[in-house]
């Protein structure tokens, strides 16, 4: 059926308009929103009709923000500046006070603002304890609303305007919203709105540590007291309980991940959001907990909630999705039970024991009662709700508590900026992260051919940067990560990695461009031609102050590849640690106005720690520069590399080829040749003399690595490689020349082609962990930035993972896990790349000598192909990053077979 037409909140709740304010202080280390911040944000979007969203920050760089085009117009992000503003507004919860009682306790205004501050700097999670007076704090910002709320950033919203009843905007003073821990009579963190009055916005008075600030602080500053933090969800909670004429609701209207909480359905089948037709919406759901259920939640069309023909309890409006049935009977807390002195057992671990008195109650059930106070007197009833197709279950939100704490940038990309997008149909959100729904799962399966994901793609990318300029608008706002640190969860679980260096194209302070030539501005071919992305990674040690020949030498390197690529556009990104000013106007000189570069982007980003960051960061930023729907990755220039003289021409050729399919992965395979060749090679030069050609890169590096033992897998995969370039090349250009090897080439290539995908796929088995880790080349890609399934991207679904960041860590990774996902895995005849004598002088200067067995200071081959993975030294870390990242890709391989064979099913 049509999608039912929704009807504004205007016409739905009158006049009622809801603000969620959450204030935000990010670590140090990290000056950004969270790598999930785009879960929340997208899918708050989906409310847009009853609830804004203010997300109040202290002064977070803009080119670490997302961009505000990417952002739903109902997430707001203010800009407070800096710690001290915050303080400030957090200080009106001190606003009686006067000056004679802060005096008594050592305080003024400027003191106790500085105390406050700086406990937000030392101790972030401070912050919950002003929510139950974020009705006065923000109270400037919220006089348009009639009610007001506080939430967190780890939640997926749902359809609230769906699930907020019109009786609870109208009804109810407070309405706090729970997963089921109905026996606990606390306003809940996750989701607590009131109305906006004064009577309401002052409750909170009763807690002394929020209107007495003052005594505490200098409680603090005396020594007499260590910090403690107050859960809001106790003293505030008891302090409403014992509020005579308010009415609070308090219902079951959650999902979460936290174990014992009805969790199970989510973590074995995932959570799923769905985005509807127009892209606009947001409702979350899973899969009910009985037997066969996950089939069940299989079956169901992703946009079932504007289907009235699947679901027409939902999409009319007027039925209520949850409602209380039978009589009300009253409730009897533990003080009315046990008395004021009376022992009794702790019901809850993060509120004081002073508090569950009140907030504990007696023989109510968890998942079955709505609790009510009203007038003084609590009271249960029991509930019912709508009966979801399928027997799925569906809230108003989710909230992630324990996946929050793995969640890396990289697993949530296909969420990242995707507002009102159509090409989608949704996600769904597990640990591993989160896979894009393609919109043909949808009931009306609408036809996503290639030209129109071409044209949507396009639409989103743009071209025009200004060289000396700093870097603009028009590149990419993506947050990448140059390195990492392991980061402690405790309780006995796995440490995780937290990001310790945020970078993004728009950061003016660390990204200069330094070329941005005129065809590159123009340019719009950008279906047809291709983008040669590349990246330097240079590490300068104190001993080469007066010696950067090495850097010439690369730089020397990247610009012969530019030159081979024949008037096609290109990225080169140079990353220089240890940096210093000279070596910066170096650089700056040699590419001002060269005209060589015009139909290039050059930047490069100076540091002054001498300490390597992460290839595949770079790698990221500079394929997601390009503006083609095609792109060359993965040329480790740092090993001399240089592709041949035609192999710009064999590229495009390719890629024309493929114009219509979407989803390809072409090999360009790489050697080492003795020959002294200071210019790029010719395909007919090499298979007349492939005598000279070594197909094992690692015998004529720079940095003679340590023996890994015995890999075959990864060996195997680079030989298959080759042999099917062999014979391709030589039936594309008709060459019947002795390849000059003895050994066996393959026949039927495409039955080659079929063996090396099995390979590529052994390589993500258990068993082959060390051939994958120690993979030696870097592959290069002729990449298509549309995915395999309808509605994908590429830099989305299988982007480089910044956190294995070694030149030898994990190289094969991404091409198996691209293999593993359904992309076209090829070779592109006639192309290939080689490092010859002459290149390879230029880049070895004194790494020639490293020996990575001979040194036990690893900080010094940071610089080296030896470095490997260098960023961890605890294997743990590696594995379970390493094991995160198969998990991922196999999750989605399974999901979209899953998808295909349903729809298929459905088709016939």
């Amino acid at each position: 059926g049509a999608p039912a037409k929704q009807p504004t909140a205007e016409a739905k709740r009158g006049q009622h308009r809801i603000a969620i304010v959450i204030p935000y202080f990010s670590p140090a280390n990290d000056p950004s929103l969270p790598p999930y911040f785009d879960l929340f944000a997208q899918s708050a979007g989906g409310s847009a009709d009853l609830v804004d969203f203010f997300i109040f920050h202290t002064g977070l760089p803009p080119h670490l923000l997302p961009d505000p085009a990417t952002l739903p117009s109902n997430v707001k992000l203010i800009d407070l500046q800096s710690t001290t503003k915050l303080a400030e507004l957090l200080f009106r919860v001190a606003d009686r006070r006067t000056e004679e009682s802060l005096k008594e306790n050592g305080m003024d205004r400027s003191k106790l603002t500085t105390m406050i501050a700086k406990t937000i700097e030392h101790h972030p999670y401070v912050l919950v304890e002003y929510k139950p007076a974020t009705g006065h704090i923000f109270s400037d910002y919220l006089k348009e609303y009639s009610h007001w709320g506080y939430s967190d950033l780890d939640i997926i919203w749902g359809d609230l305007p769906r699930w907020i009843s019109k009786e609870e905007l109208t009804d109810w003073d407070i309405v706090t919203y729970g997963f089921g821990d109905q026996d606990r009579v606390y306003l809940r963190g996750q989701l607590t709105f009131h109305k906006n009055n004064d009577k309401i916005n002052q409750l909170w008075r009763g807690c002394d540590y929020l209107s007495e600030a003052d005594v505490r602080y200098s409680k603090l500053l005396k020594g007499s007291e260590q910090f403690k933090l107050e859960s809001a969800e106790g003293c505030y909670s008891a302090a409403v309980l014992h509020t005579n004429d308010i009415r609070v609701k308090y219902t079951v209207k959650a999902l979460t991940d936290a174990e014992g909480a009805g969790a199970d359905s989510a973590i074995l089948h995932g959570l799923y959001v769905g985005l509807g037709q127009n892209g606009d919406r947001s409702v979350v759901w899973t899969a009910g907990t009985k037997e066969g259920d996950g089939q069940k939640l299989l079956n169901l069309p992703v946009d079932w909630f504007e289907d009235k023909d699947i679901a027409y309890g939902y999409t009319d409006v007027k039925n209520p999705l949850q409602w209380e049935v039978g009589e009300r009977t009253k409730v009897r807390s533990y003080r009315d039970e046990y008395g004021d002195d009376g022992q009794f057992q702790k019901c809850m671990y993060w509120a004081p024991k002073t508090y569950q008195r009140d907030i504990c109650v007696k023989n109510v059930d968890w998942f079955d009662h709505t609790v009510m106070l009203i007038n003084g007197q609590l009271y249960k009833q029991k509930f019912e709700r709508y009966a979801f197709p399928n027997r799925i279950v569906s809230y108003p939100f989710f909230h992630f508590q324990e996946w929050k704490r793995y969640f890396r940038r990289g697993q949530l990309r296909s969420v990242e900026g995707k507002t009102g997008v159509k090409d989608l149909a949704g996600w769904v959100i597990s640990e591993d992260g989160a896979l894009p729904i393609p919109q043909t799962y949808s009931k009306d399966n609408p036809t996503l051919d290639v030209p129109t994901r071409l044209s949507n793609w396009l639409g989103t990318r743009s071209a025009g940067v200004e060289a000396d300029s700093g870097t603009s608008s028009s590149l990419p706002s993506r947050k990448y990560c140059l390195r990492f640190s392991p980061q402690k969860i405790g309780g006995g679980k796995p440490p995780a990695v937290t990001c310790d260096e945020p970078i993004s194209w728009r950061d003016e302070s660390q990204v200069i461009v330094l070329a941005a030539g005129k065809e590159w501005l123009d340019w719009s071919n950008a279906a047809s031609d291709v983008t040669l992305a590349l990246t330097v990674q240079y590490v300068r040690s104190n001993e080469e102050e007066s010696n950067d020949s090495v850097l010439d030498g690369l730089l020397d390197t990247a610009e012969s590849n530019i030159a081979v690529w024949s008037g096609q556009p290109s990225v080169l990104l140079i990353h220089i640690a240890g940096a210093t000013r000279g070596i910066a106007e170096r650089v700056h000189k040699r590419y001002r106005s060269n005209q060589k570069m015009k139909h290039s982007l050059v930047a490069a980003i100076f540091t002054e720690n001498a300490m390597a960051v992460s290839r595949n960061a770079l790698l990221n930023m500079a394929l997601e520069a390009a503006s083609t729907r095609w792109v060359v990755t993965g040329i480790e220039v740092e090993r001399g590399l240089v592709l041949s003289k035609e192999s710009s021409l064999f590229v495009r050729r390719a890629a024309s080829g493929r114009y219509d399919i979407a989803g390809s992965a072409l090999l360009i395979p790489q050697f080492g040749t003795s020959k002294e060749a200071a210019s790029a090679l010719s395909v007919t030069d090499l298979l007349k003399d492939m005598s000279s050609i070594n197909e094992d890169m690692s015998a004529l590096d720079c940095d003679k690595c340590a023996n890994e033992g015995s890999i075959r897998v990864d060996k195997h995969i680079v030989q298959h490689i080759n042999s099917i370039w062999k014979v391709s090349t030589r039936k594309a250009i008709g060459d019947e020349v002795s390849t000059g090897t003895t050994a066996k080439q393959p026949a039927d290539t495409a039955k080659a082609s079929a063996e090396l995908n099995a390979l590529l796929l052994q390589l993500l088995q258990r068993g082959q962990s060390k051939s994958l880790r120690h993979f030696d080349q870097s592959p290069i890609l002729l990449l298509d930035a549309l995915g395999p399934v309808g509605g994908t991207l590429t830099s989305d679904v299988v982007p480089a993972s910044e956190e294995l960041a070694g030149s030898r860590c994990y190289n094969g990774l991404r091409l198996s896990q691209l293999a593993l996902l359904g992309y076209d895995i090829d070779i592109v005849p006639g192309a290939f790349a080689a490092s010859t004598k002459a290149t390879r002088r230029g880049i070895c200067g004194k790494n020639a000598a490293a020996d990575a067995t001979a040194t036990a200071n690893r900080e010094l081959m940071f610089g080296t192909r030896c470095s490997a993975c260098f960023m961890y030294d605890d294997e743990d870390i590696l594995k379970d990053l390493a094991m995160d990242e198969r998990a991922r890709a196999a999750d989605a391989a399974v999901f979209w077979r899953q998808l295909h064979t349903i729809q298929a099913n459905n088709d016939t």
